[in-house]
């Protein structure tokens, strides 16, 4: 499969006319940006056509069903899209780390942790919809054109001044956000103790209805002070697996910051923070992982998942030109992800670990497992 410019002009003509999500964007600049992102990416697949890596967030350390459970005291305000009605949906949890080949957890990288919601986007190309997260406020560029120079190493020959915020952001990725949240120091702390126990935002905005734009943030319930003092590269790994493997619940809270496009949450601005003090997160759902759980499940089951920006009902699509580009870069390398390695086309409806008697035991966790 062979992307080309023309191709890519029309997913993202197809992309802007179908609603208003973002604001006026030179496509020719961002067709310009996403092709050379997508090459860069799609480089190691070229060299070593075996991988079913995928291109970002490359380190798993392992899968989790869940149930995603909405929250009873929503204001009308908040009933939009998967949030309009009191329910609950399964899921499957991704946790990795983006950081390429295999590092060491000790090392300072970025924590990923992507939700699928089974079921809840039957409008879509995909029976689901996605949420992606990492421990960190904010993107590290605004547009796809900084994304583009960086990744090229040409970002500070075009805009010295820039390419040095640029780095400060991506500096602030390995220290602590206490100088932005400042009575919440544990959380984030670098190298973390747990993944179960980490903060996690959306980074991005996305839309929340026909007018307002949001972003998440994930708030763990279990909170371990201080950093981890193992020297195991695969610590997080391990331990996820262990703690989930107990007889524990584990539990997150989804708050949702919304917001009109201004100066203190801009939709163009990838990189700024959006204060919780000034803009405070409500709390939309509950995320429940049940213990008992095996965090290396099926391959066949868990290889073919995709977990895309994208992927989302129309209420909640990516908005602002750096996740119009995201969503294009990861709706392209999953189609040649699939496409190389022959993996499913569609999602799940269901969890669904492809052995009846674990299936069995999987629903009935699923439809005990609570976090009151």
């Amino acid at each position: 499969m062979r992307i080309t410019g023309q191709l890519l002009t029309s997913l993202i003509v197809i992309i802007l006319s179908g609603t208003a999500l973002f604001a006026a964007v030179d496509l020719s600049e961002l067709k310009g940006s996403v092709l050379a992102v997508f090459q860069l990416f799609r480089a190691p697949w070229d060299r070593r056509g075996q991988d079913k890596e995928r291109p970002v967030f490359q380190k798993p350390h392992g899968f989790a069903y869940a149930k995603f459970e909405i929250a009873q005291d929503l204001p009308p305000t908040l009933r939009v899209g998967i949030f309009s009605e009191t329910t609950s949906y399964h899921a499957w949890v991704r946790f990795s780390s983006d950081t390429p080949g295999t590092p060491g957890d000790q090392a300072k990288n970025t924590i990923g942790l992507a939700i699928k919601l089974l079921g809840a986007n039957s409008g879509g190309d995909q029976p689901s919809q996605d949420f992606l997260l990492q421990n960190h406020p904010a993107f590290f560029t605004d547009n796809s054109k900084e994304l583009e120079a960086l990744f090229k190493g040409t970002l500070k020959q075009e805009n010295p001044a820039r390419e040095a915020q640029v780095q400060e952001n991506l500096d602030a990725m390995d220290r602590d956000v206490d100088t932005y949240l400042d009575g919440n120091p544990w959380v984030m702390q670098k190298p973390v103790p747990s993944i179960l126990s980490s903060k996690y935002w959306s980074a991005v905005p996305y839309k929340f209805g026909p007018q307002k734009f949001a972003k998440y943030f994930l708030e763990p319930r279990l909170r371990l002070d201080g950093t981890s003092s193992s020297t195991d590269p695969n610590y997080l790994k391990k331990d996820l697996a262990a703690r989930l493997g107990s007889a524990t619940t584990h539990c997150f809270d989804l708050y949702i910051q919304v917001t009109d496009d201004n100066d203190e949450t801009p939709v163009e601005l990838a990189s700024k923070v959006w204060d919780e003090k000034k803009t405070p997160g409500v709390r939309i759902g509950t995320l429940m992982l049940p213990g008992g759980q095996d965090t290396n499940p099926n391959p066949n089951v868990t290889t073919s998942l995709a977990f895309r920006p994208g992927n989302a009902r129309a209420e909640h699509y990516p908005a602002g030109e750096l996740n119009l580009a995201r969503t294009l870069i990861y709706k392209k390398m999953w189609e040649l992800r699939r496409e190389k390695h022959n993996l499913k086309l569609q999602d799940p409806v269901s969890v669904d670990v492809e052995d009846q008697e674990k299936n069995r035991i999987i629903q009935e966790r699923l439809a005990a497992v609570s976090c009151n």
